[in-house]
């Protein structure tokens, strides 16, 4: 999943690290270009790397929740 940024031009995405694995990173591709930010944009870009944090946890929260739910169905 890709997450956008605006204050950055880096990509950023959320995957799991593997199948079956309910553990997700958020991965910074490198960028060519060096990057110079006011303290406002750093500010905003923090806000920003916050809500990719909250994002990648849910979604390994849900993935947690997936996996034991389909071991408890393979126990019945």
């Amino acid at each position: 999943m890709i997450f956008p940024l605006s204050n950055a031009t880096t990509s950023v995405y959320l995957a799991p690290i593997a199948v079956g694995v309910p553990d997700w990173r958020v991965t910074f591709e490198a960028q060519p270009e060096v990057t110079e930010l006011s303290p406002e944009d750093v500010y905003a870009l923090c806000q920003e790397l916050s809500q990719a944090a909250d994002l990648c946890a849910y979604l390994q929260r849900k993935s947690v929740e997936h996996i034991a739910g389909i071991a408890a169905d393979s126990q019945d």
